[in-house]
């Protein structure tokens, strides 16, 4: 969907092209491979933009003040958010994951994109539902007008959790159990169908929502810390108005 968007630049990493600074196969090297997919999409890598993830649902403006920050480790990047938006042209938005939905919005009217980082954490604190809130207020977007797309993430019974997970999550929603998938004894948290449901209760229209079906579990052309472990890269996502 977002693919005919020709204002919009964007691109999604696979297995084999660590985006990490310091994990995953040889983090010494990211800066040059994100230099080089910059390069690929067009984009500026002096304005390559990421913070330190946190697995929360902070989500902030970026501006030119901020651009660059995190690129390639000389310039620190933004710390303790999951996310942030831009309406200004040429600031590359990175989110980072390795199993984790990345939500880009993209707002046609501003224009305006925002990038979050969709963690399990952030899922049950209800990061979707704030990305559109903060492209409101920021932007006056409105929420019908928005297209979001939601990366290559864990399966909807895939991503394995325990009882303290869905305990947090019913302490929030109601009809929680729907996206708690059980299969022999172990429970599972639909990641995909989650974040979806907090876009549409937020006013974003479903055929507005483009989600990627492949399991990063199960598909070995993604990273997955879940397959892998602590040995894994990290894949991005990077967005950028052009």
């Amino acid at each position: 969907m977002l693919g005919q968007v020709p204002a919009l630049v964007h691109g999604f990493t696979l297995a084999g092209f660590n985006m990490s600074l310091k994990t995953g196969p040889d983090p010494a090297g990211t800066p040059k491979r994100r230099e080089q997919l910059c390069q690929a999409l067009g984009l500026d890598f002096a304005k390559l933009t990421g913070a330190v993830q946190v697995h929360g649902a902070e989500i902030i403006p970026v501006d030119e003040t901020l651009a660059g920050a995190g690129r390639d480790g000389s310039v620190p990047p933004i710390p303790h958010v999951d996310g942030f938006v831009t309406d200004t042209r040429g600031i590359v938005l990175m989110g980072m994951s390795a199993d984790c939905p990345i939500l880009l919005a993209y707002d046609p009217a501003r224009p305006a994109i925002g990038v979050v980082h969709a963690g399990w954490r952030g899922t049950i604190a209800c990061i979707a539902l704030r990305l559109v809130g903060v492209m409101e207020r920021c932007f006056g977007s409105k929420a019908a007008d928005l297209r979001v797309a939601i990366a290559p993430c864990a399966g909807r019974e895939e991503f394995e959790v325990k009882e303290d997970v869905v305990r947090l999550a019913a302490a929030r929603w109601d009809g929680y159990q729907m996206f708690f998938p059980q299969r022999d004894g172990r429970t599972f948290f639909d990641l995909r169908s989650t974040n979806v449901g907090q876009l549409t209760a937020a006013g974003v229209r479903p055929e507005h929502i483009d989600v990627a079906e492949m399991c990063t579990i199960r598909d070995e052309r993604f990273n997955s810390f879940r397959r892998d472990g602590a040995a894994t890269g990290h894949a991005a996502l990077l967005a950028a108005l052009v």
